[in-house]
């Protein structure tokens, strides 16, 4: 997940990351907190289903796929075939603030 952080940093053309190892008992809160988020109705992805998803290690032999498709580029060659645009920043910069702008006029 660090490498996948810096990548994307680095092709936002944000400084350098700062990396916050936190213990799993706290994530694990913290994730629960997303699963509260989720059933009152915000969608978000730091839910504890994607803890259990990043436990498991699935690792594949991607030949098959490659013939099928043709070249497969690999992460960082993926992000340098396409410069982050102004919405790519704003929407990085923005989006823990999101939940704090929806206003709920129901």
């Amino acid at each position: 997940m660090r490498d996948i952080l810096i990548a994307y940093r680095h092709w936002l053309g944000f400084g350098r990351a700062r990396v916050v190892a936190l213990p799993l008992p706290l994530l694990r809160l913290l994730l629960r907190l997303g699963d509260v988020a989720g059933y009152i109705g915000y969608v978000t992805s730091a839910r504890s289903t994607s803890l259990e998803q990043l436990r498991y290690d699935t690792v594949v032999d991607g030949t098959e796929f490659a013939a099928a498709c043709g070249r497969v580029k690999g992460f960082k060659e993926t992000l340098s075939t396409w410069p982050a645009t102004l919405q790519d920043r704003i929407h990085a910069r923005s989006f823990f603030a999101v939940p704090l702008l929806q206003v709920n006029t129901a």
